[in-house]
């Protein structure tokens, strides 16, 4: 049980899909980069937790789940492919059924906003150095000194990463007289 009472009638809940928009009703286009802050408050649930947790699952109506931020989620399944089971949370280690990579793109950080966009291959080796940093840590040389080395780290802390880029365009359609918000990217 998840809560106070058993969730019957909003157990898995549909999408609701995109109106569609044609060429000719589009009367205003704008795209808009924007911040999203995720340190504010109402942001938090997007933000925390800091690392992956892990909640046993226990005999009856409880199940065994994991709770993971939205940037560990982007990281590991958008960009990895890595595949977690839906009843458990555990990681699948046969990734040959399930080989589903979502397309990332090399963008030149000196231009954010330019729109041309360059595919990374998902065999490419820097799709898993794509969020990746480098830590320096000391270590002790032969003769007990201690010497500054910079080591790769993978992404498991997400402390750092607390602000969220996101690419928008701001369509009004003549059509339904609204304007609609579509997110381009992430």
């Amino acid at each position: 049980m998840d809560g106070a009472y058993m969730r019957e009638n909003t157990v898995e809940r549909t999408f609701v899909p995109y109106q569609n928009i044609r060429e000719a009703d589009a009367m205003y286009s704008k795209k808009i980069l924007r911040v999203v802050e995720m340190k504010e408050k109402q942001n938090h649930p997007l933000y925390f937790p800091i690392t992956r947790m892990t909640y046993p699952g226990g005999i009856g109506v409880q199940p065994q789940r994991s709770r993971v931020n939205l940037l560990y989620l982007i990281y590991n399944v958008g960009i990895l492919g890595e595949q977690y089971d839906l009843h458990t949370g555990a990681l699948i280690e046969d990734t040959t059924i399930y080989d589903i990579r979502y397309p990332v793109y090399k963008l030149n950080p000196s231009d954010i906003t330019n729109w041309h966009r360059l595919p990374m291959e998902k065999d490419d080796p820097e799709r898993e150095d794509l969020l990746s940093y480098f830590e320096t840590i000391q270590e002790a040389d032969p003769d007990g000194n201690l010497i500054d080395v910079t080591i790769p780290a993978r992404l498991e802390d997400t402390r750092e990463m607390d602000k969220l880029w996101i690419w928008e365009e701001w369509v009004f359609d003549k059509q339904r007289s609204v304007m609609d918000v579509r997110i381009i990217a992430i």
